[in-house]
């Protein structure tokens, strides 16, 4: 669980594979009808609230392909540049105080509602086809860098499964298309309890791949609400006599890990 004493601010990118037949969110882009990535649609913001930030495209790198593959879960620090993510925390600041955020619930579809006991934080869904009335160039150039880290994972063949040398399952191709995009604020306090993010009879079950983005600047450990990975094969809690399994994440950090094999407390 999440708990901090400062007003932290996160990024979650749910990828999604190019087989679904419920879209969830509008995406970033989709693919034509014979499977080929159409060019990414654009919505150019007539006064953009922040100066062009000049950064290198950011990759997930073979190394932090090849642990996810392994531990399901893989970090990425240093992400994108600090001028970047000063700037989007400028964006959900301004994002706040024109009440874009609301309060974060859990579930989806008809199980979608409101529980403290579960969550407590304020979320905004953003994409290229949002909030095109309060345009904001840093908002435009993270959907290039999550659009370049959707490209390194997907159909990429180090992440397929094997079993005795055969191949089990390969990894999915992945339609931006459906892919859902959120900031996520979390006030002094808040949280959300171990959860996964794709859960069998709902549609998030078309999620493949989890991704969480720290924006953090001036976090420090003693505020608490680091983030927890579950690998105990437990529910909703860990079973008894299982310590919490804490993973080294600061700000600017790039967390991936696939939906179906981690659980978390983010």
């Amino acid at each position: 669980m999440r708990i901090r004493r400062g007003p932290p601010a996160a990024i979650f990118f749910y990828l999604q594979h190019a087989h679904a037949v419920h879209p969830i969110q509008a995406g970033v882009n989709s693919r034509s009808g014979d499977g080929r990535p159409r060019s990414l649609s654009t919505s150019t913001p007539t006064r953009p609230r922040s100066p062009v930030l000049a950064f290198a495209t950011p990759r997930v790198t073979a190394n932090a392909i090849e642990e996810l593959g392994t531990k399901g879960y893989a970090v990425v620090p240093n992400f994108l540049s600090p001028d970047l993510v000063s700037a989007l925390n400028r964006d959900i600041s301004n994002l706040r105080s024109k009440s874009a955020f609301s309060v974060a619930r859990i579930g989806q579809d008809a199980t979608n509602k409101l529980n403290t006991e579960i969550r407590v934080a304020e979320t905004c869904f953003i994409g290229r086809s949002k909030l095109s009335h309060i345009p904001d160039t840093s908002r435009e150039q993270l959907y290039d860098a999550l659009e370049s880290v959707r490209n390194d994972l997907t159909a990429n063949s180090a992440l397929d499964e094997h079993q005795n040398g055969d191949l089990i399952k390969a990894a999915p191709a992945l339609d931006s298309g459906l892919s859902e995009l959120l900031y996520a604020f979390y006030p002094s306090g808040g949280f959300y309890r171990r959860h996964r993010d794709a859960i069998a009879g709902s549609a998030s079950v078309l999620r493949c791949y989890s991704l969480l983005l720290y924006l953090n600047e001036d976090w420090k450990e003693e505020d608490g609400g680091k983030l927890r990975m579950h690998f105990d094969g437990g529910g909703d809690f860990s079973p008894d006599g299982v310590d919490p399994n804490f993973v080294d994440v600061s700000n600017n950090s790039l967390v991936t890990g696939f939906c179906t094999r981690v659980q978390y407390d983010a």
